[in-house]
């Protein structure tokens, strides 16, 4: 019997099933989850990974790379993809939208912005109550946030999303790091600390 297995989504993320993105879970014999799986091809990786180090048997891994597939998994190109031509309804006014930074005295050499209200008034959606957006990752949470709350502006997600990738945000932490270390060493001194001397 085998100790972990893919199971496709169905309620985990109702932004992802408003997209009409195919993901997934593995799931325990003790019934832990994984976090949700998009990506077929990082997933693949990350299963090999996991054999190697002796985390899953080469069966299990196998199961869950064939469930993945008849899931419908693609990449997260193509669920971006998705995301970015979702149709929006002619004349749809969110709640809330994304505002790429712009302040010429910021801290943040990437782009990044805040999520305003129509008022114009910042508010703090993210799990972890931080109100700089800087990658589509936190965007994602958000934008799950919302599509879960409100069935009514459901749309505010997408369209919310669509702004954030508009507005070129890494993909995440990682991607960030690496946009941030391949900016030019004189940019980069703008925003680094400078050692104190004594």
């Amino acid at each position: 019997m085998l100790r972990v297995k893919f199971v496709k989504g169905a309620t985990q993320s109702a932004f992802l099933n408003l997209l009409g993105v195919p993901y997934g879970v593995v799931l325990t014999a003790q019934g832990d989850e994984s976090p949700i799986i998009v990506d077929l091809e990082s997933a693949r990786l990350q299963l090999r990974q996991a054999e190697a180090e002796g985390i899953f048997t080469g069966e299990e891994v196998e199961e869950m790379e064939r469930a993945m597939v008849e899931a419908g998994l693609d990449s997260m190109a193509a669920m971006l993809d998705k995301a970015r031509h979702f149709p929006i309804p002619d004349g749809y006014l969110p709640l809330v939208n994304f505002k790429v930074c712009v302040a010429p005295d910021c801290k943040h050499p990437l782009a990044h912005g805040y999520i305003l209200d129509n008022n114009g008034q910042l508010q703090s959606l993210g799990q972890d109550g931080k109100d700089v957006i800087d990658t589509l990752a936190d965007g994602f949470d958000i934008c799950e946030y919302i599509a879960r709350q409100d069935e009514e502006h459901r749309l505010d997600a997408v369209m919310l999303f669509q702004q954030m990738m508009a507005a070129d945000l890494a993909f995440d932490e990682r991607a960030r790091s690496m946009r941030y270390w391949s900016l030019p060493e004189e940019e980069r001194a703008k925003y680094e600390k400078k050692p104190e001397k004594n």
